[in-house]
């Protein structure tokens, strides 16, 4: 998911913060495996690190996915710098959850509009 705007940002926290699954959800924006190099969202749109609503501490430079948090020390929808996948030493994987966005043809033109269930 590329979360592009305020607007978009406040929708999903509000989202994030019913879902009961996890804590955390990775979002689409990544960086290269280089630590120096540019946030980008999935749609290949660059971000300033300063434009983004980093939790408290973040980014850390622990990694180069991004995750939006449900509440963490009272950041809620606010985002966290992790590896791809995460370990918890030494048996159990941690992962967090992860949104999508996915495009319907045909909804929202010509003043049509849908919903998709999941």
């Amino acid at each position: 998911m590329s979360i592009e705007s305020y607007a978009e940002w406040i929708f999903l926290k509000s989202i994030v913060l019913r879902l009961t699954i996890n804590d955390e959800y990775l979002i689409g924006l990544r960086r290269r495996d280089d630590r120096h190099s540019e946030w980008r969202w999935v749609s290949n749109k660059s971000v300033s690190q300063r434009d983004l609503p980093w939790a408290t501490g973040e980014p850390n430079g622990f990694g180069d996915c991004v995750s939006i948090y449900k509440d963490y020390q009272r950041d809620y929808g606010k985002y966290n710098d992790l590896e791809c996948t995460r370990y918890l030493w030494p048996y159990n994987i941690i992962s967090p959850g992860y949104i999508c966005e996915l495009p319907i043809d045909g909804c929202n033109r010509d003043g049509k509009s849908c919903t998709l269930y999941m």
